[in-house]
């Protein structure tokens, strides 16, 4: 047999509560849910608001070295694919940028373009 713990306490008068729960707990005052507090993460808002294009330019290349490095420090293989991976996407996406640049020139340099889009109705 499965040894199971239940719960007992104590109700807000100092009565016993049992695990079949003799004694139903319903407090007469409103539960106390404490105090909304400010995140961690919302402590330097005022600080970053103040701070400026050129400021977040100058430190770009010392954070991408630290998340590089400690990227690498956690898996260094995975590192190299996600790496890898990127370039292939961006790659890709500039062939298809350049597809797409290629069909709208051929596309618009023979005039206006609803005549060859739009079926025509008799």
């Amino acid at each position: 047999m499965r040894n199971v713990t239940r719960f007992t306490g104590l109700a807000p008068g100092g009565e016993s509560v049992g695990a079949r729960g003799h004694t139903p707990f319903m407090p007469d005052e409103p539960l106390e849910l404490g105090e909304v507090s400010t995140a961690d993460w919302y402590a330097h808002s005022d600080t970053m608001n103040q701070v400026g294009f050129l400021t977040i330019a100058r430190r770009l290349p010392s954070l991408v070295r630290q998340a590089l490095a400690m990227a690498w420090r956690a898996s260094p293989r995975d590192t190299t694919v996600t790496m890898i991976l990127q370039i292939l996407g961006g790659v890709f996406t500039a062939f298809g940028l350049l597809a797409t640049t290629g069909v709208l020139t051929a596309l618009f340099e023979q005039g206006p373009t609803p005549e060859r889009l739009l079926p025509r109705t008799q």
